[in-house]
Protein backbone atom coordinates (compact mmCIF):
# COMPACT_ATOMS: atom_id res chain seq x y z
CA UNK A 1 0.00 0.00 0.00
CA UNK A 2 0.64 3.75 -0.07
CA UNK A 3 0.02 5.48 3.07
CA UNK A 4 0.55 9.14 3.70
CA UNK A 5 1.16 10.31 7.17
CA UNK A 6 0.31 13.76 8.51
CA UNK A 7 2.25 14.33 12.02
CA UNK A 8 1.87 17.52 14.32
CA UNK A 9 5.42 16.25 15.31
CA UNK A 10 8.43 14.10 14.14
CA UNK A 11 11.75 13.20 14.31
CA UNK A 12 14.12 15.03 15.92
CA UNK A 13 11.08 16.06 18.04
CA UNK A 14 11.07 14.13 21.39
CA UNK A 15 7.73 13.66 22.50
CA UNK A 16 4.75 10.31 22.59
CA UNK A 17 3.39 11.54 18.91
CA UNK A 18 6.80 12.04 17.26
CA UNK A 19 7.86 8.38 18.72
CA UNK A 20 4.62 6.50 17.54
CA UNK A 21 4.23 8.08 13.90
CA UNK A 22 8.29 7.11 13.42
CA UNK A 23 7.40 3.75 14.73
CA UNK A 24 3.95 3.28 12.73
CA UNK A 25 5.94 4.23 10.01
CA UNK A 26 9.22 1.69 10.07
CA UNK A 27 6.75 -0.89 10.78
CA UNK A 28 5.00 0.00 7.72
CA UNK A 29 8.06 0.14 5.82
CA UNK A 30 9.39 -3.32 7.33
CA UNK A 31 6.11 -4.86 6.26
CA UNK A 32 6.54 -3.41 2.35
CA UNK A 33 4.38 -0.52 2.73
CA UNK A 34 5.46 3.17 1.54
CA UNK A 35 4.98 5.27 4.07
CA UNK A 36 5.04 9.32 2.75
CA UNK A 37 5.14 11.88 5.40
CA UNK A 38 4.45 15.51 6.04
CA UNK A 39 5.48 16.81 9.05
CA UNK A 40 7.23 20.09 10.61
CA UNK A 41 10.48 21.86 9.98
CA UNK A 42 12.69 21.95 13.12
CA UNK A 43 15.67 24.67 13.25
CA UNK A 44 18.57 23.60 12.05
CA UNK A 45 17.46 19.98 10.89
CA UNK A 46 18.16 18.86 7.25
CA UNK A 47 16.29 16.36 5.85
CA UNK A 48 17.94 13.88 4.40
CA UNK A 49 14.67 11.02 3.92
CA UNK A 50 12.87 11.61 0.57
CA UNK A 51 9.71 10.31 1.90
CA UNK A 52 9.90 12.70 4.58
CA UNK A 53 8.37 16.19 3.01
CA UNK A 54 8.62 19.21 5.89
CA UNK A 55 6.80 22.22 5.77
CA UNK A 56 7.29 25.38 7.05
CA UNK A 57 6.82 26.42 10.66
CA UNK A 58 6.06 29.69 12.97
CA UNK A 59 6.90 29.79 16.69
CA UNK A 60 4.36 28.48 18.99
CA UNK A 61 4.71 30.96 22.51
CA UNK A 62 2.57 28.55 24.60
CA UNK A 63 4.20 25.52 23.39
CA UNK A 64 7.80 25.57 21.99
CA UNK A 65 8.78 22.20 21.22
CA UNK A 66 5.21 22.23 18.37
CA UNK A 67 6.10 25.46 16.28
CA UNK A 68 3.10 26.09 14.46
CA UNK A 69 2.99 23.74 11.28
CA UNK A 70 1.97 25.81 7.88
CA UNK A 71 0.42 22.85 5.78
CA UNK A 72 -0.51 23.51 2.10
CA UNK A 73 -2.11 21.49 -0.53
CA UNK A 74 -0.52 23.33 -3.45
CA UNK A 75 0.47 21.88 -6.99
CA UNK A 76 3.73 20.79 -5.87
CA UNK A 77 2.60 18.61 -3.20
CA UNK A 78 -0.77 17.73 -5.56
CA UNK A 79 1.69 16.06 -8.01
CA UNK A 80 3.89 14.57 -5.71
CA UNK A 81 1.04 12.56 -3.77
CA UNK A 82 -0.29 11.80 -7.66
CA UNK A 83 2.45 10.34 -8.24
CA UNK A 84 2.66 8.40 -5.61
CA UNK A 85 -0.50 7.06 -5.70
CA UNK A 86 -1.91 7.77 -1.87
CA UNK A 87 -4.22 5.48 -1.08
CA UNK A 88 -4.97 6.03 2.68
CA UNK A 89 -4.30 9.25 4.54
CA UNK A 90 -3.40 9.13 7.94
CA UNK A 91 -3.65 11.97 10.87
CA UNK A 92 -2.09 11.91 14.41
CA UNK A 93 -3.92 14.95 15.28
CA UNK A 94 -7.60 16.69 15.09
CA UNK A 95 -6.91 20.09 14.64
CA UNK A 96 -5.04 22.30 12.08
CA UNK A 97 -3.48 19.09 11.03
CA UNK A 98 -6.81 16.86 10.88
CA UNK A 99 -8.31 19.55 8.73
CA UNK A 100 -5.89 19.56 6.33
CA UNK A 101 -5.77 15.58 6.08
CA UNK A 102 -9.32 15.42 5.31
CA UNK A 103 -9.23 18.16 2.14
CA UNK A 104 -6.31 15.82 1.50
CA UNK A 105 -8.85 12.87 1.61
CA UNK A 106 -11.38 13.81 -0.04
CA UNK A 107 -9.50 16.08 -3.02
CA UNK A 108 -7.88 11.89 -3.60
CA UNK A 109 -11.28 10.17 -2.65
CA UNK A 110 -9.32 8.02 -0.26
CA UNK A 111 -9.80 7.39 3.18
CA UNK A 112 -8.91 9.11 5.91
CA UNK A 113 -7.69 7.71 9.89
CA UNK A 114 -7.09 9.21 12.65
CA UNK A 115 -5.24 8.12 15.91
CA UNK A 116 -6.27 9.77 19.50
CA UNK A 117 -3.19 10.13 20.68
CA UNK A 118 -3.81 12.70 23.27
CA UNK A 119 -6.81 13.98 25.92
CA UNK A 120 -7.39 16.51 24.31
CA UNK A 121 -9.97 17.92 26.79
CA UNK A 122 -6.58 17.87 29.74
CA UNK A 123 -4.55 20.55 27.41
CA UNK A 124 -7.22 22.73 26.65
CA UNK A 125 -5.79 25.21 29.37
CA UNK A 126 -3.14 26.08 26.87
CA UNK A 127 -6.25 28.14 24.70
CA UNK A 128 -5.51 31.56 26.08
CA UNK A 129 -8.76 34.59 27.41
CA UNK A 130 -11.07 31.30 27.81
CA UNK A 131 -12.16 29.82 31.43
CA UNK A 132 -10.47 26.14 31.70
CA UNK A 133 -13.69 24.52 31.63
CA UNK A 134 -15.19 25.91 28.54
CA UNK A 135 -12.14 25.53 26.60
CA UNK A 136 -12.15 21.66 27.58
CA UNK A 137 -16.31 21.16 26.14
CA UNK A 138 -15.02 23.42 22.80
CA UNK A 139 -11.71 21.42 22.59
CA UNK A 140 -14.04 17.93 22.99
CA UNK A 141 -16.81 19.01 20.76
CA UNK A 142 -13.94 19.90 17.77
CA UNK A 143 -12.54 16.43 18.31
CA UNK A 144 -15.80 15.08 18.11
CA UNK A 145 -16.58 16.84 15.03
CA UNK A 146 -13.89 15.73 13.69
CA UNK A 147 -13.52 12.19 14.41
CA UNK A 148 -16.79 11.86 13.04
CA UNK A 149 -15.53 12.86 9.87
CA UNK A 150 -13.01 10.07 9.56
CA UNK A 151 -13.79 6.66 8.51
CA UNK A 152 -11.38 4.45 10.58
CA UNK A 153 -10.33 5.97 14.30
CA UNK A 154 -7.33 4.29 15.85
CA UNK A 155 -7.40 4.35 20.16
CA UNK A 156 -3.69 3.35 21.67
CA UNK A 157 -5.54 1.56 24.77
CA UNK A 158 -8.95 0.42 25.57
CA UNK A 159 -9.60 3.24 27.99
CA UNK A 160 -8.78 5.32 25.10
CA UNK A 161 -11.57 4.23 23.11
CA UNK A 162 -14.14 3.71 25.94
CA UNK A 163 -13.30 7.55 26.94
CA UNK A 164 -14.28 8.16 22.75
CA UNK A 165 -17.38 6.29 22.97
CA UNK A 166 -18.42 8.63 25.74
CA UNK A 167 -17.78 11.47 23.97
CA UNK A 168 -20.10 10.45 21.13
CA UNK A 169 -17.73 9.20 18.60
CA UNK A 170 -19.64 6.88 16.36
CA UNK A 171 -17.30 5.69 13.90
CA UNK A 172 -15.57 2.49 13.62
CA UNK A 173 -12.18 2.58 16.58
CA UNK A 174 -9.47 0.04 16.29
CA UNK A 175 -7.26 -0.09 19.39
CA UNK A 176 -3.70 -0.40 18.44
CA UNK A 177 -0.78 0.31 20.74
CA UNK A 178 2.00 1.70 19.41
CA UNK A 179 4.64 -1.08 20.37
CA UNK A 180 8.51 -1.40 21.11
CA UNK A 181 11.45 -1.04 18.51
CA UNK A 182 13.25 -2.98 20.95
CA UNK A 183 13.96 -3.75 24.94
CA UNK A 184 15.52 -0.44 26.84
CA UNK A 185 18.05 -2.85 28.72
CA UNK A 186 21.51 -2.10 28.91
CA UNK A 187 23.91 -5.21 29.63
CA UNK A 188 26.18 -2.58 31.55
CA UNK A 189 26.34 -3.10 35.18
CA UNK A 190 24.35 -0.48 37.58
CA UNK A 191 27.18 0.50 39.38
CA UNK A 192 29.21 1.78 36.35
CA UNK A 193 25.84 3.09 34.80
CA UNK A 194 25.25 4.99 38.02
CA UNK A 195 29.00 6.41 38.22
CA UNK A 196 28.86 7.40 34.89
CA UNK A 197 25.32 9.60 35.71
CA UNK A 198 26.19 10.89 38.96
CA UNK A 199 23.92 9.11 40.73
CA UNK A 200 24.42 7.91 44.12
CA UNK A 201 25.52 3.63 44.56
CA UNK A 202 23.53 2.31 46.99
CA UNK A 203 20.39 4.68 47.15
CA UNK A 204 17.22 4.69 45.91
CA UNK A 205 16.98 6.38 42.11
CA UNK A 206 13.64 6.90 40.99
CA UNK A 207 13.26 7.72 37.51
CA UNK A 208 10.55 9.97 35.44
CA UNK A 209 10.81 10.64 32.00
CA UNK A 210 8.28 12.71 29.40
CA UNK A 211 7.72 16.39 29.37
CA UNK A 212 8.68 18.85 31.89
CA UNK A 213 4.53 20.09 32.00
CA UNK A 214 3.58 20.71 35.67
CA UNK A 215 -0.53 20.13 35.04
CA UNK A 216 0.03 18.19 32.22
CA UNK A 217 1.93 15.27 33.63
CA UNK A 218 0.75 16.08 37.33
CA UNK A 219 4.34 16.49 38.37
CA UNK A 220 3.45 18.28 41.45
CA UNK A 221 2.83 14.76 43.27
CA UNK A 222 6.60 13.69 42.55
CA UNK A 223 7.64 16.99 44.87
CA UNK A 224 4.51 16.08 47.54
CA UNK A 225 5.73 12.49 48.21
CA UNK A 226 9.83 13.32 48.18
CA UNK A 227 9.77 14.77 51.61
CA UNK A 228 7.68 11.47 53.08
CA UNK A 229 10.48 9.05 51.08
CA UNK A 230 13.12 11.01 52.04
CA UNK A 231 12.08 10.13 55.92
CA UNK A 232 13.59 6.59 55.01
CA UNK A 233 16.20 6.79 52.55
CA UNK A 234 17.61 10.59 53.12
CA UNK A 235 20.12 10.40 50.34
CA UNK A 236 16.86 9.16 47.90
CA UNK A 237 17.25 10.79 44.27
CA UNK A 238 14.43 11.36 41.81
CA UNK A 239 15.68 11.96 38.36
CA UNK A 240 13.63 14.28 35.62
CA UNK A 241 14.21 13.08 32.21
CA UNK A 242 12.50 15.95 29.61
CA UNK A 243 12.07 19.55 27.90
CA UNK A 244 9.33 21.03 28.05
CA UNK A 245 7.29 24.16 28.70
CA UNK A 246 8.21 24.26 32.74
CA UNK A 247 11.57 23.37 33.54
CA UNK A 248 12.68 26.38 35.01
CA UNK A 249 9.01 26.53 36.78
CA UNK A 250 10.11 22.99 38.32
CA UNK A 251 13.53 23.83 39.24
CA UNK A 252 12.64 26.91 41.20
CA UNK A 253 9.75 25.08 42.95
CA UNK A 254 12.14 22.22 43.67
CA UNK A 255 14.26 25.47 45.45
CA UNK A 256 12.12 26.48 46.76
CA UNK A 257 10.87 23.25 48.71
CA UNK A 258 14.80 22.54 49.79
CA UNK A 259 14.92 19.34 47.45
CA UNK A 260 18.11 20.31 44.71
CA UNK A 261 19.83 17.50 46.79
CA UNK A 262 17.59 14.84 45.96
CA UNK A 263 16.10 16.01 42.35
CA UNK A 264 18.13 16.10 39.31
CA UNK A 265 16.60 18.02 36.27
CA UNK A 266 18.25 16.36 33.15
CA UNK A 267 16.75 17.45 30.20
CA UNK A 268 16.02 16.03 27.04
CA UNK A 269 17.79 12.77 25.90
CA UNK A 270 16.96 11.02 22.74
CA UNK A 271 15.26 8.11 22.77
CA UNK A 272 18.13 5.61 21.85
CA UNK A 273 19.81 7.02 24.56
CA UNK A 274 17.27 6.53 27.46
CA UNK A 275 18.36 2.53 28.21
CA UNK A 276 20.90 3.59 30.65
CA UNK A 277 18.58 5.85 32.27
CA UNK A 278 16.47 2.91 32.89
CA UNK A 279 18.56 0.52 33.54
CA UNK A 280 20.06 2.86 36.29
CA UNK A 281 16.95 3.63 38.55
CA UNK A 282 14.82 1.09 40.88
CA UNK A 283 11.85 2.50 39.81
CA UNK A 284 9.87 4.25 37.63
CA UNK A 285 7.38 6.87 38.76
CA UNK A 286 4.61 8.35 36.64
CA UNK A 287 1.87 10.70 38.33
CA UNK A 288 -0.17 11.78 35.20
CA UNK A 289 -3.67 11.31 34.76
CA UNK A 290 -3.87 12.36 31.20
CA UNK A 291 -2.24 9.70 28.98
CA UNK A 292 -4.04 7.29 26.06
CA UNK A 293 -0.95 5.07 26.38
CA UNK A 294 2.04 5.41 28.73
CA UNK A 295 4.44 4.99 26.01
CA UNK A 296 7.14 5.78 28.36
CA UNK A 297 5.73 3.41 31.10
CA UNK A 298 6.30 0.54 28.44
CA UNK A 299 9.61 1.58 27.98
CA UNK A 300 10.82 1.48 31.55
CA UNK A 301 8.60 -1.78 32.00
CA UNK A 302 10.92 -3.42 28.94
CA UNK A 303 13.94 -2.45 31.13
CA UNK A 304 13.03 -4.99 33.95
CA UNK A 305 11.76 -1.36 35.61
CA UNK A 306 8.83 -1.71 38.37
CA UNK A 307 6.44 1.07 37.64
CA UNK A 308 4.42 3.05 40.69
CA UNK A 309 1.80 5.21 38.84
CA UNK A 310 -1.56 6.95 39.56
CA UNK A 311 -4.13 4.87 38.73
CA UNK A 312 -6.03 6.63 35.62
CA UNK A 313 -6.89 5.70 32.24
CA UNK A 314 -3.66 4.36 29.67
CA UNK A 315 -2.00 3.77 33.46
CA UNK A 316 -4.39 1.10 33.66
CA UNK A 317 -3.68 -0.83 30.32
CA UNK A 318 -0.54 -1.47 31.12
CA UNK A 319 0.52 -1.23 35.04
CA UNK A 320 -1.42 -4.43 36.51
CA UNK A 321 -1.88 -3.86 40.05
CA UNK A 322 0.65 -6.08 42.32
CA UNK A 323 2.15 -7.47 39.12
CA UNK A 324 4.22 -5.41 37.15
CA UNK A 325 4.09 -2.24 39.09
CA UNK A 326 1.23 -0.27 41.57
CA UNK A 327 -1.24 1.66 41.07
CA UNK A 328 -2.23 4.51 43.47
CA UNK A 329 -4.47 7.06 44.61
CA UNK A 330 -3.73 10.50 43.41
CA UNK A 331 -2.55 11.90 46.74
CA UNK A 332 1.25 12.18 47.53
CA UNK A 333 0.74 9.80 50.71
CA UNK A 334 -0.10 6.90 48.67
CA UNK A 335 2.08 7.42 46.27
CA UNK A 336 5.08 7.24 48.87
CA UNK A 337 3.64 4.73 50.58
CA UNK A 338 3.82 2.48 46.96
CA UNK A 339 7.28 3.67 46.46
CA UNK A 340 8.55 2.50 50.02
CA UNK A 341 6.59 -0.61 49.82
CA UNK A 342 8.28 -1.62 46.48
CA UNK A 343 11.77 -0.78 47.02
CA UNK A 344 11.46 -1.84 50.62
CA UNK A 345 10.10 -5.64 49.81
CA UNK A 346 13.12 -7.61 47.47
CA UNK A 347 10.78 -10.16 46.93
CA UNK A 348 8.00 -7.87 45.84
CA UNK A 349 10.62 -5.86 43.82
CA UNK A 350 11.99 -9.06 41.83
CA UNK A 351 8.38 -10.13 41.11
CA UNK A 352 7.33 -7.17 40.02
CA UNK A 353 10.64 -6.81 37.75
CA UNK A 354 10.54 -10.05 36.23
CA UNK A 355 6.86 -9.51 35.47
CA UNK A 356 7.85 -5.81 34.07
CA UNK A 357 10.27 -7.18 31.31
CA UNK A 358 7.60 -10.35 30.31
CA UNK A 359 4.55 -7.74 29.93
CA UNK A 360 6.47 -5.54 28.02
CA UNK A 361 7.16 -8.21 25.58
CA UNK A 362 4.09 -8.34 23.55
CA UNK A 363 4.41 -4.94 22.90
CA UNK A 364 6.31 -4.89 18.98
CA UNK A 365 6.51 -2.65 16.25
CA UNK A 366 5.78 -5.17 13.74
CA UNK A 367 2.54 -6.62 15.33
CA UNK A 368 1.38 -2.94 15.93
CA UNK A 369 2.27 -2.30 11.90
CA UNK A 370 0.51 -5.62 11.17
CA UNK A 371 -2.68 -4.37 13.16
CA UNK A 372 -2.70 -1.25 11.06
CA UNK A 373 -2.30 -2.25 7.67
CA UNK A 374 -5.47 -4.78 8.49
CA UNK A 375 -7.40 -2.10 9.44
CA UNK A 376 -5.86 0.02 5.56
CA UNK A 377 -6.69 -3.15 3.99
CA UNK A 378 -10.39 -3.38 4.78
CA UNK A 379 -10.84 0.55 4.35
CA UNK A 380 -9.22 1.02 0.70
CA UNK A 381 -11.89 1.43 -1.93
CA UNK A 382 -14.40 2.03 0.84
CA UNK A 383 -14.06 6.25 1.80
CA UNK A 384 -16.29 8.77 2.46
CA UNK A 385 -17.32 11.45 0.17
Amino acid sequence: MNILFIATAFTPNISGVSISSARFRDGLVALGHKVIVLAPHYKDHQEKDPTVIRFPTAPNPLYPDYPFVRFSLDKKLRERLSQEQIQVVHVMQPFTTGRFGLRIARTLEIPLVFTHHARYDLYAHYIPLLPSAIASRLTQRSVTRFANKCDHLIAPSQSTKDFMLSKKITKPISVIPTGLARMYTDPTPKAELRTRQGLPQNSLVMLFVSRIAIKDKNLLLLLDMLPIVLKRYPSAQLVLVGGGPDVESMRLRIKQRGLQNNVQLIGPIQNDRLSTWYSAADLFVFPSVSETQGLITLEALSAGLPVIAVQAPGNTDIIKNQSNGLLTNNNAQDFAEAILRAYGNTALYEQMSQAAWRSAKKYTVSNSARMLAAVYNKLIGTASV
